[in-house]
């Protein structure tokens, strides 16, 4: 699950959803198990009741005291069977319940720590805003006194800061792309 969705190792809770996928792996496994014994069970199951009909085809043939016994054995074995596939058919629900309980948390996991990186990734984005917003107004600053003055350190600040804004507009702007893609992973995951 993790391979297929590269994001999710960018996740601070990657390790846990990691753990879920695994238990559901293991679940599925179960219940790949549980089928093919049901299964089995079943077939023993149409065994008997061919092997109980071909028994009441004997049926003159057979002392009635054999017939009484014989038919109670088979009919114990029938009985010991549907109950064997009623309770692995109770087994195959739960554990059909267990995975989509699972399969919900897992979900959740994935939304909230997207959530997360979302969240941080705005704060980010104000922050550097911020900065930005900072940056150019001692830019500004910086060379309204170099043009004023003209002095040689007055242009240095200006070009620092100027290199400043630069840097920080970069950042800014991956940052915004690393948001719409955050968002369009949230759309794609949950529909928001």
């Amino acid at each position: 699950m993790i391979d297929e969705r590269l994001y999710l190792k960018r996740l601070k809770n990657c390790q846990l959803i990691e753990d879920i996928g695994c238990e559901m792996v293991d679940l599925q496994m179960e219940m790949v198990s549980l089928d093919q014994e049901r299964g089995a069970v079943q077939g023993e199951l149409r065994l008997k009741e061919v092997q109980l009909n071909e028994f009441q085809m004997k049926l003159p043939e057979t002392p009635e005291s054999q017939f009484i016994t014989e038919i109670k054995e088979i009919l114990l074995e029938i009985n010991d069977l549907d109950r064997r596939i009623s309770e692995l058919k109770s087994n195959g629900l739960e554990k059909e319940r267990q995975f989509v309980a699972l399969k919900n948390h897992i979900q959740r996991e994935i939304k909230q720590g997207i959530t997360e990186i979302l969240n941080e990734s705005i704060a980010e984005h104000d922050k550097i805003l911020k900065k930005l917003s900072i940056s150019q107004k001692q830019a500004l600053k910086s060379q309204r006194e170099w043009k004023d003055t003209e002095s040689q350190e007055s242009h240095y600040k200006w070009i620092t800061h100027s290199e400043a804004v630069l840097e920080l507009e970069n950042q800014l702007e991956k940052l915004e792309d690393d948001i719409k893609s955050i968002k369009r992973v949230m759309k794609m995951e949950f529909g928001e």
